[in-house]
């Protein structure tokens, strides 16, 4: 009996131990991200004499709240001694509205509020290791490139608002976590998204100091901002 038990044990325990050269896996992800840094700074709303609101290019990408967002990714396992080598590719979706209290603020007066789309593509690779029955550590690093799009800024009639336009920077991610099973893993990741060019138009000159020129206000709205975006995300992951 116990040399039945013992030999029961050691099977179970070489269930995670490397039993193919390679194969392609397929994974989904759920992500919950908190910004981070200037992302997630608190900014109200300028309000002007109208009682208009805009957070404008002082405020924009900042006053992010907590957000969600999905990941599809395609990789080749490899074995490697009594771990894996993971090589991989993929391309995540991350939504960010801002503060609750800013959204009233637009609400109030009916006009649209920001929201922040990062759209990063990744090629990074995962080392896993088994700890225990049916129980894997891995770490991981990517690199790549995040695109970032802003939804309008302003009166939702298109007067009185700002516009902004795409951006593009280089990104990266590092995480780690568990993989329980061969089916799910949970993690702990930051993504560094760039430092991303805030460049944006406006209709109106009702967010602009009164008491500026017509040198002054030109030059206001030709300026422009950079704001590096990041965000600590925990993601769920589902393999196939």
């Amino acid at each position: 009996m116990l040399i039945l038990g013992g030999f029961g044990h050691t099977a179970t325990a070489q269930e995670d131990r490397p039993t193919e050269m390679s194969r392609f896996e397929s994974s989904v992800y759920l992500n919950v991200g908190v910004p981070v840094g200037a992302f997630g700074q608190s900014c109200k709303p300028f309000v002007n004499a109208e009682g208009l609101p805009a957070l404008t290019r002082v405020g924009i990408a900042k006053d992010a709240c907590i957000g969600l967002g999905g990941t599809y990714r395609g990789s080749m396992v490899f074995a490697l001694n009594n771990g894996y080598i993971i090589p991989s590719i993929e391309a995540s979706l991350f939504w960010n509205s801002i503060s609750s209290d800013s959204r009233e603020v637009f609400e109030d007066q009916r006009a649209n509020h920001p929201d922040y789309i990062n759209v990063p593509i990744l090629v990074g690779i995962t080392y896993r290791h088994p700890i225990k029955d049916n129980l894997k550590a891995f770490g991981e690093f990517g690199i790549g490139y995040d695109l970032m799009f802003i939804t309008r800024d302003g009166k939702k009639d298109a007067s009185h608002c700002y516009s902004y336009a795409a951006s593009g920077a280089m990104a990266w991610q590092i995480g780690a976590g568990v993989m329980m099973g061969r089916h799910f893993s949970v993690g702990l990741h930051y993504f560094g998204l760039g430092k991303h060019l805030i460049d944006y138009t406006s209709n109106s000159n009702v967010y602009i100091n009164p008491e500026y020129t017509k040198i002054d206000k030109d030059a206001e709205r030709d300026r422009v901002e950079y704001r590096r975006i990041g965000t600590l995300t925990l993601r769920i992951g589902f393999h196939f």
